[in-house]
């Protein structure tokens, strides 16, 4: 173990492995109270963030609790003692514990919790149900003789790939491209190191998949009897309890699965030629269209399919510092 890090450093681990950019719009991933300053002394993994949570992690001697889920979702205007979230808030920050949110973006993330879980349940050939794809861009510097090494220097070091042209004998063009986001992260650097330099952007019409996004679909190795895979899934997630949509009494070979609250996906997963769509948090009437259609579902629960996430982040970070998990039960009795 390497001793105590700054929270930045353990910050820049988790997002070169799970980009902020990744997170659903309405999404509030990333660091949600504290200092970047902060040396962090030792983390604490918890699925959702509770009173309970909160005093484990004080008296653990915790500095950094890392959840699933945010604490706070939407804008608020008082921060008080009056209410849950006003007094959780309060006390984490008198106790100078801070808090780091990786919700969507880890479950989108090429090794995020959707493959994991995927993984989990014995998936193979494994692909991203609804995969984000974004525009390719150019930028065309163009720069004096006297400036070319430097600005090569920068790219180089920065590992972007270009290519330089000569426009005359003064001045060289040099063209990149990349994906939009990394284009304009290599504008900064480059802004950052020669002051005054001119540029083109240009959106291309070619398109990259990305490889990540909500929800996976799998092949399993062989067909199986829908009630022996349920019992697979309840085995391998140590559930005692699930849901099942039956719609129809065929084999099982393809899978679909969304972790967390993902019902919305079944149409798509049934257009992609699931025979079943593993989620969480199945309404009534979603499951009742679903029977109609003749899609299996199987609802596992929010909890059951997310409480593991601590196992990706504790592989991250167990070189790097000390680390605990501690999560609050599952509200949820089943009886």
């Amino acid at each position: 173990m390497d001793g105590i890090l700054k929270l930045a450093e353990i910050i820049n681990i988790l997002e070169i492995n799970f980009p902020l950019e990744l997170q659903e719009k309405w999404d509030n991933s990333g660091l949600i109270i504290g200092d970047k300053n902060d040396e962090i002394n030792k983390v604490q993994i918890s699925l959702d963030i509770t009173e309970r949570v909160i005093n484990n992690a004080i008296s653990k001697g915790c500095n950094l609790i890392i959840s699933h889920h945010p604490t706070i979702f939407g804008g608020i205007k008082k921060i008080n003692d009056s209410d849950v979230l006003g007094k959780k808030i309060l006390k984490l920050m008198r106790n100078k514990i801070n808090v780091y949110s990786l919700h969507t973006n880890l479950d989108s993330a090429k090794d995020g919790l959707n493959l994991y879980l995927a993984k989990k349940l014995g998936g193979e050939n494994i692909k991203v149900i609804s995969e984000n794809i974004e525009n390719l861009c150019k930028i065309d510097f163009t720069i004096s003789i006297d400036e070319k090494e430097k600005l090569e220097e920068v790219l180089f070091k920065n590992s972007f790939n270009f290519i330089t042209k000569n426009i005359d004998e003064k001045k060289f063009s040099i063209e990149i491209i990349e994906l939009k986001r990394d284009l304009y992260k290599c504008l900064n650097i480059v802004k950052n190191s020669i002051k005054e330099i001119e540029y083109s952007i240009y959106s291309l019409e070619n398109k990259e998949k990305l490889g990540t996004g909500l929800g996976r679909i799998y092949n399993l190795p062989k067909e199986v009897v829908l009630d022996e895979y349920v019992d697979f899934v309840k085995e391998k997630l140590d559930i005692n309890h699930v849901k099942l949509v039956r719609a129809n009494e065929k084999n099982i070979k393809k899978v679909a699965l969304v972790n967390g609250s993902g019902a919305e996906f079944w149409e798509k997963a049934e257009r992609l030629g699931a025979d079943l769509f593993i989620t969480g948090d199945v309404k009534y009437h979603t499951a009742l269209d679903s029977f109609e259609k003749g899609m299996n579902i199987l609802d596992i629960g929010h909890y059951e399919a997310e409480h593991f996430f601590n196992e990706i982040i504790s592989e991250k970070l167990k070189t790097k510092c000390e680390i605990i998990v501690f999560n609050e039960k599952n509200v949820f009795e089943m009886r």
